[in-house]
């Protein structure tokens, strides 16, 4: 059962029909089935979304379908404060100029804008015959999308460093950087600040079966402000999220 907290009322869905509940007495306002159904995301215009990881369907304040965008594949989604909605996954690619065609992994974004209709598609990756894996994602305060991943090079041996992007509204690229730790690095958790920086939460090994908590803080132009380990703080996995307090 999913359910999402909009403006008067409650939506639940349990994925074969969503129920619209009065926020102030219970009452059922309306109700509809779906074959298919996710959580429902509250839109700027008064209506709501249900989302999945390979679609989102619109819907205005009516519950009436207003438009629908459906992928083939499956992707990490978010929405934004506008009622766009952001589309990211890892992809394989062969080297077709190779003679035995490797197979390597370049990260693909789509924005579906809040008209429903596919704003932009793009794919992004450091260079031919590396590998990036999408691991977080955040829409920003302007408009764009920050994601993080894995990156590993070609001739790195048993290492791997956290790739960061920052993409525009438009999709292009704002700016990039890597976190490079001892061993194996990987992100778990983003998030902005009110005045725009961002903070990127992961962890480094230190030995094969050793981690470190690895944190760091990026300016708005992209300028790592500062990179810290904490030892003895456990595997992150194990650390529910990443908050910038006031």
């Amino acid at each position: 059962v999913a359910a999402g907290v909009l403006p008067g009322r409650i939506v639940i869905s349990n994925g074969r029909r969503a129920f619209a509940i009065s926020e102030q007495d219970g009452s059922v306002l309306w109700q509809m089935s779906t074959q298919e159904m996710g959580p429902a995301i509250d839109t700027p215009d008064g209506g709501f979304a249900l989302v999945r990881e390979n679609y989102v369907i619109k819907f205005d304040s009516q519950a009436k379908k207003a438009w629908q965008v459906t992928f083939e594949n499956s992707y990490w989604m978010w929405p934004t404060p506008k009622g766009e909605f952001y589309f990211a996954r890892a992809f394989l690619y062969a080297d077709t100029g190779s003679i035995y065609m490797p197979i390597y992994t370049d990260i693909e974004v789509v924005k579906v804008n809040a008209a429903g209709k596919i704003a932009w598609h793009k794919t992004y990756g450091k260079s031919m015959g590396d590998d990036e894996t999408l691991d977080a994602m955040i829409p920003t305060q302007d408009g764009g999308v920050l994601l993080a991943g894995t990156h590993y090079g070609i001739g790195e041996v048993g290492e791997t460093d956290i790739w960061v992007l920052k993409l525009s509204a438009g999709g292009g690229l704002s700016w990039q950087a890597t976190l490079s730790g001892k061993w194996w690095d990987n992100v778990y958790r983003l998030a902005q600040s009110p005045n725009g920086e961002y903070f990127i939460a992961g962890y480094t090994g230190v030995e094969i079966a050793e981690h470190e908590v690895l944190v760091a803080k990026f300016k708005t132009n992209g300028a790592l402000a500062w990179q810290k380990t904490l030892s003895d703080y456990g595997r992150l996995d194990e650390i529910a999220g990443l908050v910038q307090g006031k």
